[in-house]
């Protein structure tokens, strides 16, 4: 590529971009805010022969994190299927925003479970078959000592199943100006490696796509 030809295609990259933060100073909009079709209080304790108990996070916690609604559940089986399912506890996580404005969003787990002191072992994503479409969603094998958890984890925006966090943003940058909408989900689940890796994921993907109905009914279209 000639000296002529990079400058020429540098300067045309630059104008495209000051023109795209021109265009959104001028048409973004946090929006107003999206409520939830229901409440997170109202998802049901029973999923597909799993019982859900409620637990909450700490004052501190909530006022960092900025949510509109959050729910945060363990579920255990309720009945001894097998081995595994008689000692596999999930963990669910579910985080709302109605307006993401103001430093008020989802953080990346990638960047809060280092900080509570687990070691990222594994980074992946994996497809997996919802209502009939198949989204890939990010699969995480973290570490304590000698303790190992896989955790899965999604954002659900405006409709969207998204694993990217980067295409997670750049779709909140265009439905801020397209849709006036910067509502948004962080799904996480977390189960302890307790027999073997595949075994904890195959139990954790039927866990997600047995949940996945129901949260639809909580989230706006």
């Amino acid at each position: 590529m000639s000296n002529k030809v990079f400058y020429n295609l540098r300067f045309f990259t630059v104008l495209f971009l000051l023109i795209s933060a021109f265009i959104f100073r001028l048409y973004w909009s946090p929006g107003t805010g999206v409520p939830l079709k229901k409440n997170f209080v109202d998802f049901p304790l029973e999923i597909s022969g799993w019982k859900g108990r409620s637990a909450t996070l700490d004052k501190e916690v909530l006022h960092v994190l900025g949510l509109t609604d959050y729910m945060m559940r363990d579920y255990v089986p309720l009945n001894s299927l097998s081995r595994l399912r008689a000692t596999l506890p999930i963990n669910l996580y579910v985080g709302y925003y109605a307006s993401q404005a103001k430093g008020k969003t989802y953080h990346s787990p990638k960047n809060c479970l280092p900080g509570s002191g687990w070691e990222l072992t594994g980074i992946d994503t994996v497809p997996v078959d919802f209502n009939g479409t198949t989204y890939k969603i990010n699969k995480v094998l973290i570490q304590k000592g000698l303790e190992k958890q896989l955790v899965l984890y999604w954002f659900q925006d405006r409709g969207r199943v998204i694993a990217s966090e980067y295409w997670a943003k750049i779709y909140l940058v265009f439905d801020s100006v397209m849709k006036k909408r910067t509502d948004g989900t962080f799904i996480r689940i977390m189960a302890p490696v307790k027999s073997s890796l595949d075994d904890t994921l195959k139990e954790e993907i039927l866990f997600a796509k047995s949940m996945f109905p129901f949260l639809k009914e909580h989230l706006p279209d």
